[in-house]
């Protein structure tokens, strides 16, 4: 009996398999094909293995992508299309976690937690490097209120504008300044205290300060007592602390620098005590118990005596306590003869001659004189009397006329006579 080989249905007919398990315009057996015949839920068909397969779940989300005609339209769809506003939390830039853009807060934004400073928003630069910034307008600064101590602080930290009333003389310290930081200072000095600038914070290699005027007002500064004076501290790159002090007033009157001390000094300015002690910023105007601080006081100054200059000479003495208060003292002599000879007048106008002739009492007898003169032998007397301008000291001719009156002797005494009429 011949074998019976399967019947199959091939185009609305049905047939035996041929012997080679193949028909004409059949696909062949599969197990893949198989897997997935087999499967009965909807979704994304996925080969999971040889002759298995699963179902993808396709979302509502999903399907509106895959029906986007191209990629532009699934970034709409995305909603990060070229109109759309995506939020992120951060951005890596160029593939890297080092270079991440993030928003900081409301209206900023940081790169790896360092905020990026806008034009429109108030920002704070901490340790910032401006390299020839343009600054339109004032610049607003802290302005810190010290608290009053023997060795108070100055620290840059608390603002570039700092107040202090003193209580009495101190030593601050600047024991947080940084190359290139400075601070001004106001300093109000109570009742004339000062400020001595040797803590070794500020350096141990000496400080020098330069003394200015402090002026306020229209057209430059114009210093108003009482008031704050303004010191500029500020720590150089290279030197240390460097700084500046104006100051108004105070260097007019004379002082004296005790005798009994080893730097006596007289005549002696304030100005020259605030050169003496580079170290101490000195008030405005000082008091008497910061002067005697230095040894230094004020002179009370009085007029020279009354004298004839002529006969007597005034000198100043060496300043002598009165009465609790350094006083200016003088001394007076009488000229010696040689001194009293170099300070005839060399020569006086012809009227000034004439003039003392006739105070000295002489006119008669000069007239006298003159009239007995030659006319021809006495010409050069004659003209030199009348034309002269200036009679000369010296004269040969002028002698002779003294000569003739009989008062040579007396010729120093017409000389200085004539030169103060």
């Amino acid at each position: 009996m011949a074998e019976r080989r399967p019947l199959v249905l091939v185009s609305g007919v049905t047939q035996e398999l041929p012997s080679g398990d193949t028909v004409a315009g059949c696909q062949p057996s599969d197990s893949d094909l198989t897997a997935m015949a087999g499967l009965s839920t909807t979704g994304l068909i996925e080969r999971t293995g040889s002759g298995t397969a699963g179902i993808v779940t396709v979302t509502t989300a999903g399907k509106a992508i895959l029906d986007d005609a191209d990629a532009a339209a699934q970034r709409t769809t995305l909603g990060v299309g070229t109109g759309d506003s995506p939020q992120f939390a951060g951005i890596n830039l160029g593939h890297a976690t080092d270079t991440t853009l993030a928003r900081s807060a409301a209206g900023k934004v940081s790169i790896e937690g360092v905020e990026i400073t806008t034009s429109s928003n108030t920002q704070t630069l901490t340790n910032k490097t401006l390299t020839d910034p343009a600054i339109v307008g004032t610049i607003a600064e802290d302005v810190y209120t010290i608290t009053d101590g023997a060795a108070f602080e100055i620290d840059p930290g608390n603002g570039s504008i700092q107040l202090i009333t003193l209580g009495a003389g101190r030593t601050p310290k600047g024991t947080n300044f940084a190359a290139g930081e400075s601070v001004t200072l106001m300093v109000l000095d109570g009742s004339a205290y000062a400020l001595t600038w040797t803590d070794t914070t500020f350096g141990t290699s000496g400080v020098v300060y330069h003394l200015r005027d402090l002026r306020r007002g229209l057209g430059g500064w114009l210093r108003a007592d009482p008031g704050y004076h303004q010191v500029h501290r500020d720590r150089a790159v290279e030197s240390g602390l460097a700084g500046l002090w104006r100051l108004g007033g105070g260097g007019l009157m004379n002082y004296i620098r005790h005798p009994a001390t080893p730097a006596a000094r007289y005549p002696y300015s304030y100005a020259q005590l605030r050169a003496d002690h580079p170290n101490v910023s000195f008030p405005a105007t000082p008091s008497l118990a910061l002067l005697a601080e230095y040894a230094v006081y004020p002179l009370v100054d009085t007029p020279p005596p009354a004298h004839d200059p002529s006969l007597q000479m005034v000198t100043e003495a060496a300043p002598q306590c009165v009465e609790g208060a350094w006083t200016r003292q003088w001394n007076v002599r009488d000229l010696t003869a040689e001194e009293r000879h170099a300070r005839v007048p060399r020569s006086v106008s012809r009227l000034q001659g004439m003039l003392a002739i006739a105070e000295a009492g002489l006119a008669a007898p000069f007239l006298a004189w003159k009239a007995a003169l030659d006319p021809v032998a006495d010409f050069a007397a004659l003209a030199f009397l009348d034309g002269a301008q200036t009679w000369e000291y010296d004269n040969e001719l002028l002698n002779a006329a003294l000569v003739a009156l009989g008062v040579e002797a007396h010729k120093d005494a017409l000389f200085t006579l004539a030169a103060t009429l």
